[in-house]
């Protein structure tokens, strides 16, 4: 990683910055010459700036991993839902008909009693 930087670096630098004229070496002291200078600090900011892209592309990856699990969850919740509704219409539709031929059977019991109450009123 380290030689890929310092390639990167060098091949840039080479660009705008003549590394035996611009840089000047003396015992422990290294002068740069106001390009090459710039120009090292571009590159390091440029290299922060492919760093925090990474971080923040990374987080937005991870955001839609868990929007695709969220919605995933969404989907076999409304599944459920929707099969537990129609078993309670099937179940609804299933008891209606009871009720229909109960109120049919009550129907027809409430005549034989009211013909037989009448017939009772009629005796005495």
């Amino acid at each position: 990683m380290k030689f890929l930087l310092i390639f990167i670096f060098s091949f840039n630098l080479f660009a705008e910055c003549n590394i035996k004229t611009d840089i000047v070496r003396k015992d422990n002291f290294v002068a740069y010459s106001y390009d090459c200078h710039q120009m090292v600090g571009k590159l390091i900011q440029d290299e922060k700036d492919r760093k925090d892209q990474i971080v923040a592309l990374n987080e937005s990856l991870k955001f839609k991993d868990l929007e695709i699990k969220f919605s995933e969850k969404q989907s076999e919740l409304w599944q459920n839902e929707a099969e537990n509704q129609y078993k309670i219409i099937q179940n609804y539709s299933k008891y209606n008909k009871y009720q229909n031929w109960m109120y049919f059977g009550g129907g027809i019991g409430l005549t034989i009693l009211s013909v037989w109450a009448a017939g009772q009123i009629g005796t005495r």
